[in-house]
């Protein structure tokens, strides 16, 4: 099993990449979902390397470090399943791009 966040990121985007752009997700929505779950992997228990490294070189316990960030750990948990939602994949990119139009000056556009 790899837990680093670099060879994670190599190995998994160029496979849920062309599955997620499929679906009408935003490549950069899926780079922000994927950047969240796997930062929220690494100090999450079993495997949360830099829970346990930063426990280890702070001399506390995970147990209360834990109990001092189970907070945010929710909220970063909750986000990515919220966004995570296929309805609303065409809808945000379709948002977005209104956006964009009406930010860009009509000459430009006819150009």
């Amino acid at each position: 099993m790899v837990d680093d966040l670099a060879p994670v990121i190599i190995i998994t985007t160029p496979v849920f990449l062309p599955i997620m752009t499929g679906i009408g997700m935003d490549p950069v929505q899926f780079g922000i979902m994927l950047i969240l779950n796997l930062g929220l992997g690494l100090v999450t228990p079993p495997v949360g390397s830099v829970l346990f490294v930063g426990c280890a070189i702070g001399g506390i316990r995970i147990e209360d470090t834990f109990r001092s960030i189970w907070l945010f750990w929710l909220c970063l948990r909750w986000l990515p399943i919220c966004r995570a939602q296929p309805c609303c994949y065409r809808v945000i990119s379709v948002d977005r791009q209104r956006k964009a139009r009406r930010a860009v000056p009509a000459y430009c556009i006819n150009a």
